[in-house]
């Protein structure tokens, strides 16, 4: 028996450890944005680096055991913080092969708490909620794909915009990025159609 397969692996008290934190972290934001009448994203949880690997191993490690749900009760703020750090490295195309990859031990059934972390996160933190035509048709993924605030391939086309449009005036480049957000949602809308038998969503 490995130490990840013992009733109390070591991946539990990190992760409680982590929860506390966050937990202080996130109602902080809530209070700061209440005033501004603002949401809380979930990719704000300020962990470095080295914390961000060591929430994401105690989280694999939890998945790969299947204690998730029995863990998760108690300490789910982790896994919020794990899924969005995936869905920041969102391609555009596919969420839940490269999360399963990274996940080992992950379940068609575990899609579902998922969702249920980040609803979770909404009510408690003000957390942002997914809105528009493709969130509604994607209810699990478009959560940690939008507290990722923008994923890296979206990055791409924003910095092209605004280069392209550097010596225009704000007025015309707010009207670009407005076509250019209809452009990303007609086309993430019309893929997510043709892939939903594969998407799982």
């Amino acid at each position: 028996m490995t130490a990840d397969e013992g009733p109390w692996g070591w991946y539990r008290p990190l992760l409680a450890q982590y929860h506390s934190h966050l937990a202080e972290r996130f109602a902080t934001l809530q209070l700061q944005r209440r005033q501004i009448e603002a949401p809380v994203f979930a990719l704000e949880h300020g962990l470095p680096t080295d914390e961000v690997e060591q929430v994401s191993s105690a989280v694999q490690a939890c998945v790969r055991t299947g204690t998730v749900e029995a863990v998760s009760q108690g300490s789910w703020l982790p896994f919020v913080v794990y899924s969005v750090e995936v869905g920041y490295k969102y391609d555009g195309l596919t969420f839940w092969p490269g999360f399963e990859t990274l996940t080992s031990g992950w379940t068609f059934s575990d899609r579902d708490l998922l969702a249920d972390w980040f609803r979770r996160f909404h009510e408690e933190y003000g957390g942002a909620a997914p809105q528009g035509p493709w969130a509604a048709q994607f209810k699990k993924i478009s959560w940690p794909i939008t507290h990722a605030v923008l994923p890296v391939y979206l990055q791409r086309h924003l910095a092209h915009l605004l280069y392209d449009n550097r010596a225009l005036s704000s007025q015309y480049v707010r009207n670009r990025v407005a076509l250019v957000r209809h452009d990303v949602a007609q086309f993430q809308w019309m893929h997510c159609l043709e892939v939903i038998p594969l998407a799982g969503c």
